[in-house]
C-alpha cells in the first residue's frame, strides 16, 4: 500500500483477499480500515466472505451492521454471506430479519436467496432444515 498503489481499489481488494488466503485475517481487516473511501461494495463482500471462510460469523454480522449504518446497500453476495453467518450462529430471528430485508431490497425474486436447488450456499440450506 505504501508503494503508491493506494489509489487503486482493485489492488486493495486483491491484497485484502491475499491476506485472507494466507491466513492473515487481522492484517486484511487492518488494510480494510485504512481505505480512504469505504464505498466499495466489493471490499465489504471480500472481507465478509473471508471472515466466513475462517468461521467468524459474529464479525460478519457486525460488518453488515456497520455497512448499513454507513449507508451502503447490500448485494446478493452480501446477503448470502450474512445468511451463512446467521446459519452458523443458529439464529432463527436473524434469518427472519434478513428475509424481510431481502423483500424490502427487492431480492425476493432471486432464486438462490429463496433456497432454490441451484443455491451454492450450504449453510443456508442447512439452516432451512433446522427451522
Amino acid at each position: 500500500m505504501r508503494s503508491g498503489h493506494g489509489g487503486f481499489i482493485t489492488v486493495k481488494n486483491t491484497l485484502l483477499h491475499c491476506y485472507c488466503v494466507c491466513g492473515k485475517i487481522e492484517d486484511a481487516h487492518h488494510l480494510f480500515d485504512e481505505f480512504p473511501q469505504r464505498n466499495d461494495l466489493i471490499s465489504w463482500n471480500t472481507l465478509m466472505g473471508d471472515y466466513l471462510h475462517v468461521s467468524q460469523p459474529r464479525v460478519i454480522v457486525d460488518l453488515f451492521k456497520e455497512m448499513c449504518i454507513g449507508g451502503f446497500e447490500a448485494s446478493v453476495i452480501t446477503v448470502l454471506c450474512l445468511l451463512s453467518a446467521i446459519g452458523e450462529l443458529g439464529s432463527y430471528l436473524g434469518g427472519e430479519s434478513v428475509h424481510g430485508y431481502c423483500i424490502k431490497m427487492g431480492f425476493s425474486y432471486n432464486r438462490c436467496l429463496l433456497g432454490g436447488n441451484r443455491c451454492p450456499n450450504r449453510h443456508l440450506l442447512e439452516g432451512n432444515r433446522r427451522f
